[in-house]
């Protein structure tokens, strides 16, 4: 502990624990272990892991999250193949989950397990969606241009390996259907293909990675998620893009909010490039070595002509298909992965061995904590740390966090403990699923000694409100449900709750497509306040 220094926006402040995150090996999971209820807790023990009914979980395990929107049929084919391999070798202690993104959201083929025979059955029966492969082959067609030809001779500009980023050089028409758009051609004429050239996925996989953070949230230990993508997400087209998508790339104004959801949420992202270098740039389906102007388009207007030939190469597709080889993931993804204490891999011709290093990486993990010197100030702080007695150690951390002032109103606070990542600890609380006659139910245990029990004559009391909320995917809609527990406690009741909690049980009627069970205690008397979230899919995959 002594070693290390933490620096918060340049002042240097005192480490107040420092703990190794758990690398013990998780117990292997038999069918008695495996029907005890998992409990849940916003009290965290010292290795930062909640307690199961019966032994502690691991402190640290690798989801995988593969993004079908965005890898081709072959790419795809090649990661789930060594992703596959990676499961075949991977330590049998090792938990690893698989998860695959949908849209702004997720599904869970598998959460975290050591039964990673589970988890290739899981992988091998997947199909995805017909929706996900489509849109990943729109941005196959369009990023690799795969089409012969485009509507507007200012597209030219965007194809066969050209740079772009200049206005339209056609001069203004009278044409009456004819409207300037700046950066591409006229409305009329800007190909459909061209004007969704440059189309950022990666903004909207922000949201999905937002949701991932909330569910994880309620996953004990430290968890490292690698999004297995192509560079159609992971990399930046902005620099082709024509018409009204020409224009600043704008994922970096989702970082920050991504970022905390991650970081409060205990996740490094890996993002890791699965897309394979293409050894052709044409193929029999097309007709010409570059990208032409539509035959139909010529001669429209007197400029037509000579500007297609001044942008038309012998050879464009090949000039563009080595400008795309070299599309890196995107700085703002890089920044995005580092701040959360992962890191991008470029295009993986070793993914098994990337992989791979992602779960050594997570067995040298520590948590370290402070206090803050000053009153929050609604600012974001940055975090260095530093190892001064010990040189060439590479280390990987949260970049900062925004130091958020206490809301006033209990509405305010209700709503912070709704959409937080985190959960709230003033008042511990613990829960676990129970199958019911239909469906399942939720038992919670209220810590009694946190609680403003008032002694009023024989009796000690208090008035609980008790939240059950459900939150969908995106962490975008929640429903809520409240109840009032009135406390009228006799001394030997009292004495009991103190020692063994409050016991409350709810029937859970699940709502399709909210992924988490949150429940928020209120105390009437004391005004303090906790939480605890439980995954839902956990509970409709232990049924």
């Amino acid at each position: 502990m002594k070693d290390f220094e933490i620096y918060d926006n340049g002042r240097k402040e005192s480490l107040r624990s420092f703990s190794k995150v758990s690398s013990n090996p998780a117990a292997p999971q038999t069918a008695v272990t495996s029907a005890l209820p998992v409990l849940y807790s916003n009290r965290p023990d010292a290795n930062g892991t909640a307690q199961s009914a019966t032994a502690s979980a691991p402190g640290s395990s690798t989801i995988l999250l593969l993004d079908p929107t965005s890898l081709s049929f072959a790419d795809l084919s090649h990661a789930r193949e060594q992703i596959r391999k990676f499961l075949d070798g991977v330590p049998p202690s090792e938990p690893v989950g698989l998860y695959v993104r949908t849209g702004s959201s997720f599904n869970i083929l598998n959460e975290e397990t050591t039964n990673h025979a589970a988890l290739v059955s899981a992988l091998d029966k997947w199909i995805p969606s017909a929706q996900d492969l489509a849109r990943a082959q729109e941005a196959e067609v369009r990023n690799r241009q795969q089409f012969d030809t485009v509507n507007s001779p200012s597209d030219m500009q965007y194809v066969n390996g050209n740079n772009g980023g200049m206005a339209s050089l056609t001069p203004p028409s009278a044409t009456p259907w004819s409207m300037d758009i700046p950066g591409g051609g006229t409305s009329s004429s800007v190909d459909p293909k061209m004007m969704k050239e440059g189309s950022d996925p990666a903004r909207e996989t922000m949201a999905a990675l937002i949701a991932i953070a909330a569910h994880m949230n309620s996953i004990p230990g430290h968890k490292d998620l690698v999004w297995v993508a192509s560079d159609n997400a992971l990399a930046n087209w902005t620099d082709q893009a024509a018409g009204n998508d020409k224009g600043p790339n704008t994922i970096g104004r989702f970082a920050i909010p991504t970022q905390e959801a991650l970081n409060d949420a205990h996740v490094s992202l890996y993002p890791l490039d699965a897309s394979q270098l293409e050894t052709a740039a044409t193929d029999a389906s097309l007709q010409n070595n570059s990208v032409q102007l539509n035959p139909a388009i010529q001669g429209l207007d007197g400029h037509a002509d000579l500007e297609a030939q001044e942008a038309t190469t012998t050879d464009g597709r090949a000039a563009a298909q080595m400008r795309q080889d070299l599309h890196a993931v995107q700085p703002a993804i890089q920044q995005l992965a580092q701040a959360t204490g992962g890191r991008s891999f470029p295009r993986a011709d070793n993914i098994i061995g990337d992989l791979s290093s992602v779960v050594q990486e997570g067995h040298a993990s520590y948590l370290l904590s402070f206090s803050p010197d000053i009153q929050p100030d609604n600012q974001y702080h940055r975090l260095t740390v530093t190892v001064p007695s010990r040189r060439g150690i590479v280390l990987r951390y949260r970049a900062g966090y925004l130091y958020k002032k206490e809301p006033f109103t209990l509405r305010d606070r209700l709503t912070q403990a709704l959409w937080q990542p985190q959960d709230e600890s003033e008042i511990g609380l613990s829960a676990h699923w129970d199958h019911a006659s239909q469906g399942a139910a939720i038992s919670l245990s209220i810590a009694g000694s946190d609680i403003g029990l008032v002694q009023e004559g024989d009796l000690w009391t208090d008035k609980l409100d008790i939240f059950l909320v459900q939150r969908d995917d995106t962490g975008t809609r929640a429903q809520a449900k409240e109840q009032t527990l009135a406390l009228n406690l006799k001394p030997a009741t009292y004495q009991k709750i103190l020692q063994d909690g409050i016991p409350f049980a709810e029937y859970f009627e699940h709502k399709q497509n909210f992924g988490t069970a949150r429940i928020i205690v209120v105390d009437e008397n004391s005004g303090r306040m906790g939480s605890v979230t439980l995954p839902v899919i956990l509970e409709r995959a232990s049924q």
